[in-house]
């Protein structure tokens, strides 16, 4: 089973979606973005970094999914884009 544990915190700011470990330490896995009915938008790879940002063309609501690749745990957040 996955568990979602949200270790890794998930928001926006204006047209974009940042990731942010707050434990400093670096992430490695992958991103998922979902628009509201449930379809991929976005799909990127995350390596060795502490914060990430993504660009999404569209506005509205999102899901984003992080799926860590050393633990298996995922964390999720719904973000609006303007």
């Amino acid at each position: 089973d996955q568990v979602v544990n949200n270790k890794v915190q998930i928001y926006s700011h204006s047209n974009y979606i940042y990731l942010v470990n707050p434990t400093k330490e670096s992430m490695s896995g992958k991103v998922e973005v979902f628009d509201v009915l449930g379809r991929l938008v976005l799909e990127e790879k995350v390596d060795g970094v502490n914060q990430f940002r993504l660009s999404v063309d569209n506005d509205g609501a999102f899901i984003v999914r992080y799926f860590d690749n050393a633990s298996g745990e995922i964390s999720q957040n719904k973000v609006q884009l303007y």
